[in-house]
């Protein structure tokens, strides 16, 4: 099952469970027997807004509370695009097992991408979940556009915690042609229990 995101919420499949979420809430909901059931509510404390304040700035797209828009899921977390501050999009991280929410901020205050200290390539964008494969997902990018991005001057300055994986990036994108194929980005997630 695909996920699908309409006006006012999103659903999607995960583990055999079917997830639903309702703008203008705090909870995503399983169905069970065709019956809503709660499986997480996001705890925001001071930062969640009543109901009718909530609804109006909906409408008007406002935004002084956060309001989620976009899920993925993994065993450990859901990860979610949220509006915040005005009209700027946030990545957000939930751990499923301790309830706790956190904004993900990269460094140079990137909100929307997770930060890649891996290799030093570029941050990651979540797109597209590998079918059956937890915590792992994919990205592609047209050769033009990782060349334009991954500049000799980009990579010196970036910071890798893997010296030898940044260097065999430098020699792919040395050999990368701007008129070859897309590149497949597989970004496989690090669990929390392997720190």
């Amino acid at each position: 099952m695909k996920r699908v995101q309409f006006a006012s919420g999103q659903i999607w499949a995960f583990q055999n469970h079917i997830r639903v979420f309702e703008a203008l809430n705090d909870t995503v909901y399983n169905i069970e027997n065709n019956i809503l059931v709660p499986a997480f509510i996001f705890n925001q404390g001071k930062y969640k807004g009543p109901f009718d304040v909530m609804t109006t700035q909906y409408v008007n797209q406002i935004t002084a509370h956060p309001q989620f828009i976009t899920f993925w899921e993994t065993t450990r977390y859901l990860f979610m695009y949220f509006y915040f501050d005005g009209t700027k999009i946030h990545l957000g991280q939930f751990d499923k097992l301790t309830g706790e929410f956190c904004r993900l901020t990269g460094p140079g205050g990137n909100t929307i991408r997770m930060y890649n200290d891996i290799d030093g390539g570029l941050s990651f964008l979540p797109r597209y979940l590998v079918d059956n494969v937890d915590d792992e997902w994919c990205q592609w990018y047209e050769a033009i556009d990782l060349k334009e991005g991954l500049t000799s001057e980009y990579l010196k300055n970036s910071e890798a915690k893997h010296p030898e994986k940044k260097e065999r990036l430098r020699k792919f994108m040395n050999e990368l042609s701007v008129e070859d194929n897309p590149v497949l980005m597989i970004v496989k997630l690090k669990r929390a229990d392997s720190e």
